[in-house]
């Protein structure tokens, strides 16, 4: 729940009728909790289950060795569900930074967007995922941009990043930082990203730079670049999630202790 919402209006009776119809409200966060309490609702701040989520993604996480082998002693940005501003920038990075290396995960499957990136990146020599994997033989050993046209990798491909680009946050907005966030590495977005709270958590403790142009990112990567920084993150997250941890199972321990009435 956000201020800006119509719940919270004076025009927002009808949205505020809406929530007399739940026997039980769960939120992430105390803040939104004192929201719904200053309109005479009740509610219960529980922490955020998709911590819980992507916890159970990353330790069942399929290994994808053709990938692991791309960025094997590379330093390598996984970039997730990018829209075009983000590639756009991803471009003008490689350009300035020759010894990166870019995954980049595009939102978009349909054919002409793929066609339009291989096109984008084609001055640093990238390769399909797909036709990878059906004739290995076609990689150039110099092949800086490996072009994920497969649904359902993304989640388990940041496990091979060094640091992770999270796309949309130039349009409508952040695309999920958790799923990247779970595996320790620092991360990078554009600037709309207050409607998640984590994104929030994460550029306030410095695990995430918000960035708004080339130079912004160019000077994002190069100050993550260094080990121990990146050392210092991975720390970082792995005492937010064992913090925020344990959200479903507070949700559904409520649940059996008090079932809807029929």
């Amino acid at each position: 729940f956000r201020p800006e919402q119509p719940f919270f209006k004076w025009y927002g009776g009808f949205f505020r009728a809406m929530l007399g119809c739940f026997t039980q409200i769960f939120v992430q966060r105390p803040d939104s909790l004192a929201l719904l309490q200053s309109i005479g609702h009740t509610a219960l701040a529980v922490g955020d289950p998709r911590l819980d989520r992507v916890l159970a993604v990353r330790a069942a996480a399929p290994s994808y060795p053709m990938v692991e082998a791309f960025a094997q002693g590379r330093f390598v940005l996984v970039a997730g569900s990018t829209w075009p501003p983000d590639e756009a920038l991803l471009a003008q990075l490689l350009e300035a930074l020759p010894e990166l290396y870019l995954i980049i995960a595009p939102h978009d499957l349909k054919a002409a967007h793929l066609q339009t990136i291989e096109q984008q990146f084609t001055p640093w020599g990238i390769q399909r995922y797909t036709q990878w994997v059906q004739h290995p033989a076609t990689v150039v050993p110099n092949d800086r941009v490996l072009l994920l046209d497969t649904v359902g990798m993304l989640r388990s491909i940041y496990r091979y990043g060094s640091l992770a680009y999270i796309g949309g946050a130039f349009g409508a907005g952040l695309h999920n930082s958790l799923e990247a966030a779970v595996y320790g590495i620092p991360l990078l977005y554009g600037p709309r990203y207050h409607k998640f709270q984590e994104a929030i958590d994460f550029v306030e403790q410095g695990i995430a730079t918000v960035v708004h142009d080339a130079p912004s990112l160019l000077q994002a990567v190069q100050n993550y670049a260094d080990s121990q920084r990146q050392t210092q993150v991975q720390h970082q997250l792995e005492q937010y999630f064992q913090q925020h941890r344990g959200a479903t199972t507070r949700i559904l321990t409520q649940l059996q202790s008090s079932p809807p009435k029929t």
